[in-house]
């Protein structure tokens, strides 16, 4: 037809020839092929060297079982805690703290406290007598006299050498200065002291950002929580311990879980298996990097690691000086 022109037909591509991919052709299908073989190669060769390596940690067992992680929890503990026949006994508030009309013993030396959980052979009242000088002592185990006898202890020996005087042990074995404090508003403070004496070792720094007793020190028979203070602008916050009731602590997971947030010691998976603890190499990995930290943390000894812990920008040297402060401020308030 005129006007119109004839557009000659365009020819079609061309079939793939068979062994050809639409998307790639022959030869990148060739070079798949040439590709997953050596990779499929390299897989079996690590499950292979992994399976081997396996066997050989089981077989030679460089660490023993016991001290890799997750490490042994020690629910014998705390079957002695609920069994109530302990020195030291479960408290809510603080943790754990001296039990009343308590009976223990330690590389010879007895301890005893009387019905309020005080140190002594003998009750107090809460208002002292006319005339008689009133101090209470609160502290770790060097407040509370560890390794000797009620009549050896510092605070019987101090009320000999000054007439008129009576002092009251409020100390704790493995306190630190926070518990110190707490025990001090609960169980010090309606004895009216005229002057607290606070008892502070070098290595208390360390107790302040601790919550769970075992993080700090797993080989330990004290299998309890304790609260903590976390600086805040307005200075401390109290971080109460979790644990209202013994059987809590009793289940690994629960304890991590609730315990394990602000413990500066705590690592994941101390107590607690994960999935792939199914493996010894696992294990053995995670054990060489929790040993790492704790050896970078603790120092080859207490000098080093006490060296760093009293920078002043740590956290745990901010938030022992702050308690010692709040508390001497507390005692002071309170007319001693």
């Amino acid at each position: 037809m005129k006007g119109e022109e004839r557009l000659a037909p365009t020819p079609s591509p061309p079939l793939p020839s068979l062994g050809e991919g639409v998307g790639g052709g022959g030869q990148s299908g060739r070079a798949a092929r040439r590709l997953a073989l050596p990779t499929s190669v390299v897989v079996m060769s690590l499950l292979i060297g992994g399976l081997a390596a396996e066997i050989g940690v089981r077989l030679a067992q460089p660490v023993p079982a016991q001290d890799l992680l997750p490490l042994p929890y020690n629910h014998e503990g705390l079957r002695r805690l609920a069994a109530g026949d302990t020195y030291l006994r479960f408290d809510p508030l603080l943790g754990w703290s001296t039990g009343p009309s308590a009976r223990g013993e330690d590389r010879g030396a007895i301890y005893r406290t009387n019905s309020a959980g005080i140190r002594s052979d003998r009750e107090f009242g809460l208002e002292p007598a006319s005339g008689v000088r009133r101090l209470a002592a609160f502290g770790d185990s060097f407040a509370h006299c560890d390794e000797v006898n009620n009549s050896d202890c510092w605070t019987l020996r101090l009320e000999r050498a000054w007439a008129g005087t009576e002092v009251l042990n409020f100390g704790v074995p493995a306190f630190g200065p926070d518990q110190a404090w707490l025990r001090y508003e609960r169980d010090g403070r309606p004895y009216h002291p005229c002057a607290v004496l606070i008892g502070y070792y070098i290595g208390d720094i360390d107790r302040v950002v601790n919550r769970f007793r075992p993080f700090y020190t797993p080989e330990t028979s004290l299998v309890v929580g304790k609260p903590r203070f976390l600086l805040d602008r307005d200075g401390l916050s109290l971080l109460p311990n979790p644990a209202t009731r013994l059987e809590q602590l009793d289940d690994p997971a629960w304890v991590e879980e609730a315990l394990g947030p602000h413990d500066h010691w705590y690592f994941p998976g101390t107590f607690v298996a994960n999935p792939f603890d199914v493996f010894e190499l696992v294990r053995l990995g995670r054990t060489a990097v929790y040993r790492r930290i704790r050896r970078i943390e603790l120092g080859s000894d207490q000098r080093e690691s006490h060296a760093r812990a009293y920078g002043g920008q740590v956290e745990a040297f901010q938030v022992a000086g702050q308690v010692l402060q709040v508390l001497c401020a507390a005692v002071r308030l309170a007319g001693a």
